[in-house]
């Protein structure tokens, strides 16, 4: 519940970000966010992760750059996203999957002739 105090602050909201602008020398509110969300996840290293893998949910970024954002490899991530029960989709169209098992085939077949 939220007190008079938080509805002053939400109300002025808009009235503390352009001042923290003006005072602050930022080229704009968006930038001024910026500053803030990176100290964010800075006091707070945990939100990065849990982050990182709200965006790949979503699909507005791809598993590599939530594995960047995580502060992670690609195979830890995919190994936290595995642990909490989120399955990794490869969207690809059929004709490439026939073209990558027909190329596993003939490195398999110089392989086995070696």
């Amino acid at each position: 519940m939220s007190t008079p105090k938080d509805a002053i602050q939400i109300e002025m909201f808009d009235d503390n970000l352009a001042a923290l602008v003006e005072a602050g020398g930022y080229d704009s509110e968006r930038e001024l966010l910026r500053v803030a969300l990176e100290a964010l996840i800075d006091a707070k290293p945990e939100l990065r992760l849990e982050m990182a893998i709200t965006l790949w949910r979503q699909g507005k970024i791809t598993l590599g750059r939530a594995a960047e954002i995580a502060h992670s490899d690609r195979e830890s991530f995919k190994d936290e996203l595995a642990a909490r029960g989120l399955n990794i989709v490869i969207d690809a169209d059929s004709e490439e999957i026939l073209m990558v098992d027909e190329r596993i085939r003939k490195l398999r077949h110089a392989n086995d002739s070696k």
